[in-house]
């Protein structure tokens, strides 16, 4: 669906990333992970002190730590 919809935005990395947060298996993160991780960004839009993560590449709130 994600491909079919084109969009510019990297869905698929923060899909993942919540996959891997949520305690999802490998392999059901490896389905995003599989589409690529080409791009860093931003989880969410003003974060303060965002952290990194970097097998997804997004910065996400430190809140979700």
């Amino acid at each position: 669906m994600l491909k079919k919809l084109d969009y510019t935005y990297p869905f698929h990395q923060a899909i993942g990333f919540y996959l891997k947060r949520a305690g999802y298996s490998i392999g059901d993160q490896e389905l995003f992970a599989r589409m690529g991780t080409r791009f860093d960004f931003y989880l969410s839009h003003g974060a303060s002190r965002p952290v990194f993560d970097r097998e997804w590449r997004i910065w996400y709130p430190h809140q979700l730590n």
